[in-house]
Protein backbone atom coordinates (compact mmCIF):
# COMPACT_ATOMS: atom_id res chain seq x y z
CA UNK A 1 0.00 0.00 0.00
CA UNK A 2 1.15 3.18 -0.96
CA UNK A 3 0.43 6.28 0.48
CA UNK A 4 1.15 9.73 -0.49
CA UNK A 5 1.37 12.66 2.33
CA UNK A 6 1.46 16.74 1.14
CA UNK A 7 -0.03 19.36 -1.01
CA UNK A 8 -2.52 18.92 -3.71
CA UNK A 9 -0.96 19.26 -6.28
CA UNK A 10 -1.18 18.29 -10.43
CA UNK A 11 2.05 15.53 -9.89
CA UNK A 12 -0.26 14.21 -7.23
CA UNK A 13 -3.04 14.31 -9.07
CA UNK A 14 -1.40 11.98 -11.70
CA UNK A 15 -0.18 9.42 -8.52
CA UNK A 16 -3.84 9.22 -7.82
CA UNK A 17 -5.00 9.07 -11.11
CA UNK A 18 -2.32 6.35 -12.13
CA UNK A 19 -3.31 3.75 -9.47
CA UNK A 20 0.24 4.66 -7.49
CA UNK A 21 -1.41 5.70 -3.94
CA UNK A 22 -4.24 3.45 -2.11
CA UNK A 23 -3.92 6.55 0.77
CA UNK A 24 -3.96 9.90 0.24
CA UNK A 25 -3.36 12.42 3.38
CA UNK A 26 -4.33 16.47 2.88
CA UNK A 27 -4.05 16.94 6.57
CA UNK A 28 -3.74 20.62 6.99
CA UNK A 29 -3.39 22.34 3.64
CA UNK A 30 -5.52 24.58 2.14
CA UNK A 31 -7.06 23.11 -1.74
CA UNK A 32 -6.73 24.97 -4.55
CA UNK A 33 -10.02 25.49 -6.12
CA UNK A 34 -8.98 25.64 -9.65
CA UNK A 35 -7.67 21.83 -8.90
CA UNK A 36 -11.32 20.42 -8.02
CA UNK A 37 -12.10 19.06 -11.68
CA UNK A 38 -9.02 17.59 -12.17
CA UNK A 39 -8.85 16.29 -8.36
CA UNK A 40 -12.79 14.67 -9.68
CA UNK A 41 -11.47 13.18 -12.66
CA UNK A 42 -8.48 11.51 -10.91
CA UNK A 43 -10.35 10.27 -8.33
CA UNK A 44 -13.10 8.85 -10.79
CA UNK A 45 -10.64 7.41 -13.11
CA UNK A 46 -10.78 4.28 -14.16
CA UNK A 47 -6.74 3.20 -12.52
CA UNK A 48 -7.18 5.25 -9.68
CA UNK A 49 -6.36 2.82 -6.44
CA UNK A 50 -7.66 5.47 -3.73
CA UNK A 51 -9.66 4.15 -0.85
CA UNK A 52 -8.78 6.58 1.95
CA UNK A 53 -8.67 10.02 1.72
CA UNK A 54 -7.87 12.24 4.75
CA UNK A 55 -8.26 15.62 5.25
CA UNK A 56 -8.13 16.73 8.61
CA UNK A 57 -7.74 20.09 9.48
CA UNK A 58 -8.05 21.20 5.76
CA UNK A 59 -9.53 24.46 4.46
CA UNK A 60 -12.31 23.31 2.37
CA UNK A 61 -13.54 26.92 1.75
CA UNK A 62 -15.64 26.89 -1.50
CA UNK A 63 -15.99 22.88 -1.44
CA UNK A 64 -19.23 21.21 -0.29
CA UNK A 65 -20.03 17.64 0.77
CA UNK A 66 -21.91 16.84 -2.89
CA UNK A 67 -18.07 16.42 -4.34
CA UNK A 68 -17.59 13.76 -2.49
CA UNK A 69 -20.61 12.06 -2.83
CA UNK A 70 -19.26 11.08 -6.10
CA UNK A 71 -16.25 9.17 -5.30
CA UNK A 72 -17.74 5.53 -4.86
CA UNK A 73 -13.66 4.14 -4.97
CA UNK A 74 -13.23 6.01 -1.60
CA UNK A 75 -14.38 3.68 1.14
CA UNK A 76 -13.08 6.17 3.93
CA UNK A 77 -13.25 10.15 4.80
CA UNK A 78 -11.57 11.65 7.66
CA UNK A 79 -12.47 15.65 7.14
CA UNK A 80 -11.77 16.11 11.77
CA UNK A 81 -11.58 19.69 12.51
CA UNK A 82 -11.98 20.66 8.46
CA UNK A 83 -13.67 23.40 6.97
CA UNK A 84 -16.40 22.33 5.00
CA UNK A 85 -19.88 23.11 3.98
CA UNK A 86 -23.08 20.70 3.30
CA UNK A 87 -25.38 18.11 3.63
CA UNK A 88 -24.21 14.60 5.37
CA UNK A 89 -26.87 13.50 3.26
CA UNK A 90 -25.03 13.57 0.20
CA UNK A 91 -23.12 10.22 1.39
CA UNK A 92 -26.23 8.07 2.12
CA UNK A 93 -26.40 6.70 -1.50
CA UNK A 94 -22.15 5.80 -1.16
CA UNK A 95 -22.88 2.15 -1.21
CA UNK A 96 -19.01 1.09 0.01
CA UNK A 97 -18.62 3.94 2.44
CA UNK A 98 -17.21 2.10 5.40
CA UNK A 99 -15.92 5.06 7.92
CA UNK A 100 -16.48 9.05 7.79
CA UNK A 101 -15.20 11.05 10.46
CA UNK A 102 -16.53 14.86 10.88
CA UNK A 103 -15.31 15.39 14.61
CA UNK A 104 -15.13 19.31 14.91
CA UNK A 105 -15.74 20.04 11.48
CA UNK A 106 -17.52 23.57 10.77
CA UNK A 107 -20.48 24.16 8.33
CA UNK A 108 -21.45 20.44 8.29
CA UNK A 109 -25.20 20.05 8.18
CA UNK A 110 -27.81 17.03 8.01
CA UNK A 111 -29.49 14.45 9.87
CA UNK A 112 -27.08 11.19 11.12
CA UNK A 113 -29.56 8.72 11.48
CA UNK A 114 -29.84 8.41 7.04
CA UNK A 115 -26.90 6.52 7.93
CA UNK A 116 -29.30 3.73 9.87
Amino acid sequence: MREYAGELTREALKGFKCGTFTTVFLDGTKLDHGLREEFYAALTSDTCRVDKLSMRGCDLTGWDLGFFGGLSRVTCFDFASAVITGDIGVLVNHKDLKVVNFSRCKGINGDICVFE
